[in-house]
C-alpha cells in the first residue's frame, strides 16, 4: 500500500437510497523517520429494493451485508535498505437470497481474513514475506440439502526479485494450507519469472511453476515501437493458469487428477496521444485443457479439463479534452467458441462461453460548471448465454442504463462532495438470470480533508 507524502487525514461519509451506509477514515504522517498511514473502513447495507422483471415484480430482499477493513502500514530505512510492512484485518457477512423464483432460501457467508507483508529492499534486491490465515462459515439452504461449512485457510510465501535496467527474476516459494469440513489439503508451488529486455524495442518474458512433481513453463515474446504520436506492441507465445486449491481438494467434488490450462495466442494493441486518444486492443487465445465444473455420475459437480475454445476480444478507446468538457468511449467486442469437450458434447461444440457478452460499451462525459462538475456515464451490455447450450432459455437480453452524478469542492479542497442518481431511467438489468440490479437509486458522498 502505498503511503501519501506530506501528512493528513481524511474521512468519507456515504449514504444510498437502497440502505448503503460506508464510513472510510484514513490517516498519515511520520514518526521520527518512519512513515505510516492507518485506516479503517466499515460497508453495510441492507440492499432491499423494488424490481421489475417482464411480468414478475416485487422487492428484492435477503441479501444484506456488512464488513470492516483496518490496514495499518509503516515505512522507513535500514542502513542501506528500504522496508515497507503492512498488516489487514477484514471482518464480513453477507447474505445471498440468488434468484427470485427461490425468495426464502438464505445463504449467509461470514469470513475474517488476517494479512501481513513485509518488505526489505535496496536498489537492485527485494526480499518479501507475505503471511495470511482466513476463516470462513458458510450456510446454504437453496439446495435439496443444508450445507453447513466452515473451512481455514493458510498461505506463507517468500519472495526474492532482483532487478538492473535489462532484466528482472522474481523467485517465490509459496505454501498453501486448506482444512475444515470441505478442504484438507497442502501444496508446495514454487514460481519463477524472468524478464529480459532483448534490445530498446524488444522483450522476452519466461515463467515456471512447479506443481505435482512436474515443471510447468509460459513464454511469449513482446515488441514494442513508436512513430510520431504513435506506439504499437505485439506479443506471442504461451501462457499457463494452475488449479486453485478449492478445484483440486474441495469436498465434495475436488479433482486432484486436474492439469494446469494452456493456451497460445498473441496480442496487438495501438495508441495514439494527443488532443484525440486513441488506444486499440486486441488478443486471439486458443485454449487447451480449461477448467469447468461439470455435474460427476454422483450429482456433484467437480472440475474436470473440459474445454478446448478459442478465445477472441478488441477493446478500443476514445478520449477528447476541450477546455471545460471531457469525452471518453470504451467499446469491447468478445468472441468464443467450444472447439471440443472431454466427451464432445454435440450440445456444447461450437457454442460460446458463458457470461460474455460480445459487446459492452462505456460512455463518460464530464462538463466543468462554473461551480462543481456534471458527469454522465452510459453503460451497455450484450446479450449473455448463462447455460452452456447456449438455449435461448437461459439468455439474459441486452440491458443499458446511465447516471448522473455532480461533484463540488470547497475551502481550498478541504471537503467534497458527490451526488448521484444510477440508473436514472430505471431499465431493468440482471446481475445473473433472475437476480434483478437496483432500478433507480440515488447516492451521497462526503469527504473531509485535513490541511496538509
Amino acid at each position: 500500500a502505498t503511503i501519501p507524502k506530506g501528512r493528513g487525514t481524511s474521512t468519507l461519509f456515504s449514504a444510498s437510497s437502497i440502505g448503503d451506509r460506508g464510513f472510510f477514515g484514513h490517516s498519515w504522517g511520520n514518526i521520527g523517520k518512519v512513515r505510516y498511514q492507518s485506516s479503517l473502513r466499515s460497508t453495510s447495507g441492507a440492499n432491499n429494493y423494488p424490481y421489475t422483471l417482464g411480468n414478475l415484480s416485487g422487492t428484492l430482499s435477503g441479501n444484506s451485508f456488512n464488513d470492516l477493513t483496518y490496514l495499518q502500514s509503516f515505512k522507513g530505512k535500514l542502513s542501506k535498505w528500504d522496508w515497507q510492512s503492512t498488516l489487514w484485518y477484514t471482518q464480513s457477512e453477507k447474505d445471498n437470497s440468488g434468484s427470485v423464483l427461490t425468495p426464502n432460501y438464505i445463504n449467509h457467508l461470514e469470513d475474517e481474513v488476517l494479512r501481513f507483508k513485509y518488505a526489505l529492499r535496496n536498489r537492485s534486491n527485494q526480499w518479501q514475506v507475505y503471511l495470511s490465515n482466513e476463516w470462513q462459515a458458510y450456510t446454504d439452504t437453496n439446495s435439496s440439502w443444508i450445507i453447513q461449512d466452515t473451512n481455514r485457510y493458510s498461505q506463507a510465501t517468500l519472495q526474492y526479485s532482483y532487478r538492473t535496467e535489462d532484466q528482472e527474476l522474481f523467485i517465490t516459494a509459496n505454501y498453501f494450507s486448506a482444512d475444515g469440513s470441505n478442504r484438507n489439503a497442502h501444496a508446495f508451488l514454487p514460481h519463477v519469472l524472468y524478464n529480459l529486455r532483448l534490445s530498446k524495442n524488444d522483450k522476452m518474458v519466461l515463467k515456471g511453476a512447479g506443481y505435482q512433481n512436474n515443471a510447468h513453463v509460459g513464454a511469449h515474446y513482446v515488441r514494442t515501437t513508436a512513430r510520431g504520436n504513435f506506439q504499437n506492441q505485439f506479443a506471442l507465445g504461451t501462457y499457463y493458469r494452475l488449479p486453485t486449491l478449492n478445484e483440486l481438494y474441495w469436498n465434495p467434488g475436488g479433482n486432484p487428477a486436474l492439469d494446469p490450462e494452456r493456451s497460445y495466442g498473441m496480442k496487438y494493441s495501438i495508441c495514439r496521444e494527443g488532443s484525440l486518444r486513441i488506444n486499440l486492443t486486441t488478443d486471439q487465445l486458443y485454449y487447451d485443457r480449461m477448467i469447468q465444473w461439470t455435474p460427476g455420475a454422483s450429482g456433484n459437480w467437480s472440475p474436470q479439463n473440459y474445454y478446448s475454445v478459442y478465445t477472441s476480444s478488441t477493446t478500443m478507446t476514445l478520449a477528447r479534452n476541450w477546455a471545460r468538457f471531457n469525452a471518453n468511449m470504451n467499446l469491447t467486442h468478445q468472441y468464443s467458441r467450444v472447439l471440443a469437450t472431454m466427451n464432445n458434447d454435440p450440445a456444447i461444440v461450437g457454442k460460446s462461453l458463458i457470461y460474455r457478452p460480445v459487446l459492452q460499451a462505456v460512455y463518460t462525459s464530464e462538463f466543468k460548471l462554473a461551480r462543481g462538475t456534471l458527469q454522465l456515464r452510459g453503460f451497455y451490455t450484450g446479450l449473455r448465454h448463462t447455460l452452456r447450450d447456449n438455449s435461448p432459455v437461459g439468455e439474459i437480453s441486452a440491458q443499458y442504463w446511465c447516471a448522473l452524478a455532480y461533484t463540488l469542492s470547497g475551502a481550498n479542497n478541504r471537503w467534497n462532495l458527490l451526488l448521484q442518481v444510477d440508473n436514472v431511467f430505471n431499465n431493468e438489468r440482471q446481475y445473473y438470470q433472475y437476480f434483478p440490479m437496483p432500478g433507480r437509486s440515488y447516492l451521497i458522498n462526503l469527504k473531509l480533508n485535513s490541511k496538509r
